[in-house]
């Protein structure tokens, strides 16, 4: 089974890679759980406000943008 990363997930990979930095470490910065963080990636958990506002911080733009994000997830699963 395959999962597409959420919009959230995508930002959050291209952070990673521009900082040079793992996943644990992204989790760390923004003071949120590495499970947390990665449940959001994945667009199985929408981020409650507290937590929308620690990834905004982290990367760098409004809370309202990494909202704006989570209410626009579509998820698609897909099996092989």
């Amino acid at each position: 089974m395959q999962v597409k990363r959420s919009e959230i997930g995508e930002a959050v990979k291209a952070k990673c890679e521009s900082l040079g930095i793992t996943y644990a470490e992204a989790a760390k910065r923004a003071g949120l759980p590495l499970g947390t963080l990665k449940d959001i990636m994945r667009g199985s958990h929408k981020p409650y406000r507290q937590t929308g506002k620690a990834l905004a911080k982290f990367l760098g733009v409004k809370p309202e943008e990494v909202m704006r994000m989570a209410e626009s997830e579509k998820i698609t699963i897909t099996t092989k």
